[in-house]
């Protein structure tokens, strides 16, 4: 077992040896150029709690960019730079990338307005961050690489569990902390000290949330989705108010817990979910989180959220959904109409775990759609029916859709049964 805090064990046990050496490399430039250089942030919290890491941000006291450049030179690496943020991000040969930035302090010009950054000193840069947990560094240079720097009490709160944020102004600054505090706090089981969560109260009675574009709210809803456990920080959200600001009958219930956890059962199933689909887990939640809506809320929460194509898509498919097609579904005995009806959703189908991992009459069909029906399919092809004599038209969905029928009570089963069901069909006078 790694010891708490210790940096250079969990650098051993938990890090590639080539990204180790590659963070000794960055500290020897950083150092050959008269600068100090530091791994800080989400990548020294999930060393210090075993969670090994890969996802590496650097700083640099002085010009981070010129490190950067040198690093590129030196490494082969691409560089990418963002002059107003002081940050650089390194791609190197393997596809690793590494995020570099210039130590630096910033000030809000603004509630919820995107910061004014200048060049610092590393424990100004530490001290802007979000919570103590995450204003951890650790020295990249030689002679004293692996050394810990803990500007505030961020070691004794990772260790005692506790998200805790720097300053009174900080939700006021970044309402964006609200989210990500219940994100954390999810994720690690880590408690909202006192101070924290009277600051995301606040920053509701006082309209903050509001002042949020549509992206930077659904980024946050998107990191928060992706989540192995989503349900936790929505109800944080919920607890907190913080859901109401973004639509007032947006509402995160107890029993909508128990449906994401249903979800992820789904999404780890292969003979409900496949690999292709699971990318779609962030939608299925948003579907889940929004199933309540009816379609002029939809539309005021599109509008606010601002959001991509696709996600309009979730919102629209995900009304049709639940207020549509589900309470048809659960009046229907008919597998080939809960088919029919299931198949209109078929651009979107991997919502459809979305749905059946929600209560009621419909969550049965939904499954066996999942499992099975969704599969059938006729063996003949429209070239076979071409073959037959059939001319192209409207009647072919009408043969395909007997066929499936027939497949679904047994009455066909191979390619050769499916041929003689259509001959019937044309001796009967069915098919013209």
């Amino acid at each position: 077992m790694t010891p708490f805090g210790n940096i250079r064990s969990a650098l051993s046990h938990q890090v590639p040896l080539k990204i180790v050496r590659l963070l000794k490399g960055l500290g020897r430039i950083a150092e050959d150029l008269g600068y100090e250089a530091f791994a800080v942030g989400g990548c020294v919290r999930d060393l210090l709690l075993r969670r090994g890491t890969i996802d590496i941000d650097v700083t640099v006291e002085g010009d981070g960019h010129k490190v950067a450049r040198a690093a590129a030179k030196l490494f082969g690496a691409e560089a990418v730079f963002h002059e107003r943020f002081l940050t650089a991000v390194l791609t190197f040969p393997d596809g690793f990338t590494l995020d570099m930035a210039t130590a630096r302090r910033e000030y809000y010009p603004e509630p919820a307005f995107l910061p004014i950054v200048l060049p610092s000193a590393i424990e100004d840069d530490l001290i802007r961050r979000d919570f103590t947990i995450n204003a951890l560094a650790f020295r990249l240079n030689p002679g004293r690489f692996g050394d810990l720097l803990d500007v505030s009490s961020g070691l004794e709160d990772l260790r005692d569990g506790i998200i805790r944020v720097f300053h009174f102004r900080s939700m006021h600054d970044d309402p964006t902390r609200a989210f990500r505090a219940a994100r954390f706090s999810g994720r690690y089981g880590f408690r909202i000290d006192s101070k924290t969560g009277m600051l995301m109260r606040n920053i509701v009675k006082e309209g903050l949330i509001r002042l949020l574009s549509g992206e930077r709210v659904l980024r946050e809803l998107r990191f928060m989705l992706e989540e192995e456990r989503p349900e936790v920080p929505l109800q944080i959200l919920q607890r907190y108010g913080i859901l109401a600001e973004l639509h007032p009958d947006l509402r995160f219930r107890a029993h909508d817990g128990q449906d994401f956890q249903k979800l992820r059962r789904m999404l780890k199933s292969r003979r409900l979910v496949a690999d292709k689909e699971k990318i779609e887990a962030c939608g299925m939640g948003f579907v889940l989180l929004t199933r309540n809506l009816d379609t002029a809320s939809r539309k005021v929460l599109a509008s606010r959220l601002s959001p991509p194509a696709l996600c309009c898509e979730w919102l629209e498919e995900g009304g049709t959904l639940f207020r549509k097609t589900i309470p048809a579904i659960a009046k229907s005995k008919l597998p080939l109409e809960i088919i029919e009806l299931l198949r209109a959703h078929r651009r979107l189908e991997p919502l459809l775990a979305g749905a059946a991992a929600s209560r009621g009459d419909a969550r049965k069909a939904l499954l066996m759609y999942l499992k099975k029906w969704r599969h059938i399919r006729p063996m003949l092809t429209g070239d076979d029916l071409k073959k037959i004599g059939l001319r192209p038209g409207p009647v072919y969905h009408e043969i395909f859709k007997g066929l499936v029928k027939a497949r679904l009570e047994g009455r066909v089963r191979t390619k050769k049964d499916e041929r003689r069901h259509v001959m019937a069909m044309i001796d009967a006078g069915d098919i013209v």
